[in-house]
């Protein structure tokens, strides 16, 4: 059971019309209680003691972002790019650097429909406490796995789907997915997932939610499948 304390200020301007960057100042201090069992007990020594820190984290986080989405909740064309650097140290209990690329591509097709595409790769390394490596698994991240399923500082992951309405309010729309990533401490030596899926969105826009997101996923790997709900768009 992992607690946190703490927050950042961040500070944002916009350079034109797609173009903005921001810094944020963030503090917070970490713990965490073992419930049951030694959840560290697969791990070299080296791995444990870093996996078993505890402490404060006060970090610099720069990022510049391009959006050139014609829409932010239900995109049918444009791209998104973004990239940011996470420097820890300053007297906090934690020294490392956490760097971090996004990108997403929506191409129409049959006027009506969407190829949506994402890429996101990140890199850890310092004293990187078990609280800032990636994870990944789950509604926002792979469908059709665990929440966590993934621990790692280093990172990489890919998303596609098609998007289709079902009615011609776009009130309801399908869609067909699969996600793919690895995550480890080394690219050399990662462990991955790899799933595919059906999912359903209902649009509320008077509650300014984008849409309900229901997505039902299978694991292509290992097998069994995990039914997932969320709120908007995942990318």
């Amino acid at each position: 059971d992992i607690d946190s304390t703490g927050g950042d200020f961040t500070f944002g301007h916009h350079f034109s019309d797609t173009l903005s960057g921001s810094v944020a100042l963030g503090v917070v201090d970490y713990d965490y209680t073992v419930l049951k069992g030694d959840p560290f007990h697969d791990y070299d020594a080296v791995r444990r003691a870093r996996l078993q820190q505890t402490g404060q984290n006060r970090s610099v986080t720069l990022s510049l972002t391009n959006d050139e989405r014609d829409n932010v909740f239900t995109t049918h064309d444009g791209s998104y790019l973004s990239g940011s650097a996470q420097i820890a140290g300053f007297g906090g209990d934690f020294d490392f650097r956490k760097y971090i690329v996004d990108g997403r591509l929506f191409v129409p097709h049959m006027e009506k429909n969407t190829v949506a595409l994402h890429a996101r790769a990140g890199i850890a390394d310092g004293d990187t406490p078990v609280f800032e490596e990636f994870r990944v698994g789950g509604v926002n991240t792979v469908r059709g796995v665990p929440e966590d399923y993934l621990i790692g500082t280093k990172m990489l992951m890919l998303n596609g789907e098609y998007r289709f309405p079902l009615d011609k309010k776009k009130t309801f729309t399908g869609v067909i997915f699969s996600d793919w990533a690895m995550v480890g401490d080394d690219f050399n030596s990662t462990d991955d997932a790899f799933t595919a899926g059906l999912g359903l969105r209902f649009r509320v826009p008077a509650l300014g939610l984008g849409s309900i997101r229901l997505d039902l996923g299978w694991d292509l790997r290992e097998g069994g499948t995990r039914l997932h709900f969320g709120i908007g768009e995942m990318f």
